[in-house]
């Protein structure tokens, strides 16, 4: 005989109000627990993004605290709204709403990063690198600084000689006693002595290769010379510090040069992109003034001579500053430089750059289709569009042009 007695209906009503009038607490007990370390990690993710920007010394003082206080509105006013409320319902929408935003947070420190580290490419560092190789005759068996134990090596008399000296300590290192030398007034005489067997080897810096690779007579000098050693030779610029203060002009100048080497932005190179850009912080203004790399002009170390805007470079930052100074009569506040490796880093941080372009061309460098008109441009595409100048009728006057729009991109 079944002895269970059947509840009544009303009965099992009233259990269940009670279970669930007990549940609800417990519930929301939970909930609050959440709601609270939703809070912890929105102040978390709130003051690395502050930081984050901070350090990144990207936005002016104002936007700065108009960002600050924003962000501390927003999750001041979600934290306020969850650990406030009575209802889970409304505790359930402020975790909803604390959880995006935590999302958006997280994107933004993400984003931030990779231009922190895209920006690391740029030149901040106070020394540059020289790059000084001993050079044989392409048909000389050494392969080795060893193999030229016993040369007589040739170096320039007075040009860059602080390098040259520098690179020869270190070969006398390597080979153990101080080498022979012979000097020369000029890199293309010491080319012409190795060739004529004066000297079995000589001692450049490589950017002055570059520069004999233009002249003529010279222009096949990779194929009779081959680099058998390359010593650094690292040293500061000198290029004076601006104290950091206020501002009494409502204008800054800063230089833009772009050089033509991949891998470390401080070694002393060729600029190939010359560009001053004039801020205006009262009217918003930037105004960009490019200058050929092939004009000739004069060097403030040249006393007067005229040589390639491009090769001033090769005597570091400053001398190219100075260059610009002298040729338009500014003074230049900072200067901004970057290399091939910089440049693609930071287009693909930024996730392309939107160009128009003024004629339909394939580029030498890459051989990527530029169509007339916008183009979206990953890093490597922007670089063979910012160097190419054969296809385009202004030759490097449309350069400078191309390079200018994707600094306004």
């Amino acid at each position: 005989m079944d002895r269970t007695e059947k509840i009544p209906v009303q009965e099992q009503k009233k259990i269940q109000k009670r279970a669930k009038k007990n549940a609800k607490p417990k519930m929301k007990k939970q909930m609050k627990i959440i709601a609270v370390v939703m809070s912890v990690i929105s102040i978390v993710l709130a003051a690395v993004l502050g930081f984050m920007l901070w350090n990144l010394n990207m936005l002016p003082a104002l936007y700065f605290g108009i960002a600050m206080l924003v962000l501390l509105l927003l999750v001041g006013g979600i934290s306020a709204l969850i650990l406030s409320a009575r209802k889970v319902q409304v505790l359930i929408v402020g975790i909803v709403c604390s959880l995006i935003f935590d999302v958006i947070m997280g994107g933004g420190i993400y984003y931030l990063n990779g231009a922190a580290s895209a920006l690391k490419k740029i030149t901040t560092t106070k020394t540059e690198i020289a790059l000084v190789d001993v050079y044989v005759n392409a048909d000389d068996t050494a392969e080795t600084i060893e193999d030229a134990n016993g040369y007589r090596f040739g170096v320039l008399s007075e040009l860059d000689r602080e390098n040259t000296d520098e690179a020869v300590s270190k070969i006398n290192e390597d080979l153990g006693y101080e080498i022979e030398t012979a000097e020369y007034g000029n890199y293309m005489q010491m080319v012409d002595a190795v060739e004529a067997n004066e000297i079995d080897a000589f001692i450049l810096n490589t950017a002055y290769m570059e520069i004999l690779a233009d002249m003529e007579g010279y222009q096949n000098i990779s194929e009779r010379v081959k680099s058998i050693a390359e010593y650094e030779v690292e040293h500061k610029t000198e290029i004076s510090e601006k104290p950091v203060v206020e501002k009494t002009s409502d204008t800054f100048t800063v230089y833009v040069s772009g050089i033509d080497t991949e891998g470390v932005v401080s070694t002393k190179s060729r600029s190939d992109v010359n560009i001053l850009m004039t801020v205006n912080t009262k009217t918003k203004q930037v105004l960009l003034v490019n200058t050929p790399r092939d004009y000739y002009v004069p060097l403030p170390i040249s006393g007067g001579a005229r040589d390639k805007l491009t090769h001033a470079g090769i005597y570091g930052v400053e001398t190219s500053m100075g260059t610009l100074d002298m040729l338009y009569g500014t003074s230049t506040d900072y200067y901004f430089r970057l290399n091939f490796s910089g440049f693609e880093t930071i287009i693909d941080a930024l996730g392309g750059v939107d160009v128009y372009s003024d004629y339909e061309f394939v580029t030498l460098h890459g051989n990527y289709y530029i169509a007339p008109g916008m183009n979206h441009l990953n890093g490597n595409q922007a670089l063979g569009f910012v160097r190419e100048r054969y296809s385009l009728p202004g030759g490097d006057h449309d350069r400078g042009k191309n390079q200018m729009k994707v600094i306004k991109a």
